[in-house]
């Protein structure tokens, strides 16, 4: 489980369409969880040898 991503955006044009992207990358072959009561993330093993690449795109409008 991932802490909690927040995201503030401004100042955009209503009649234009725009894209965000958050790209979650590995920076090394370890797997982590996190310690709550450390409230840290701490090395949990070895990570996995293949990563995978998924892209999710979402499609929704705010009025």
């Amino acid at each position: 489980m991932f802490p909690t991503l927040q995201v503030a955006i401004s100042g955009l044009e209503p009649s234009v369409r725009y894209s965000l992207m958050v790209d979650l990358t590995c920076i090394d072959n370890k797997r982590y969880r996190y310690a709550f009561h450390q409230s840290k993330w701490i090395v949990a093993g070895p990570g996995k040898s293949h990563v995978y690449f998924f892209v999710f795109q979402f499609n929704f409008t705010f009025n």
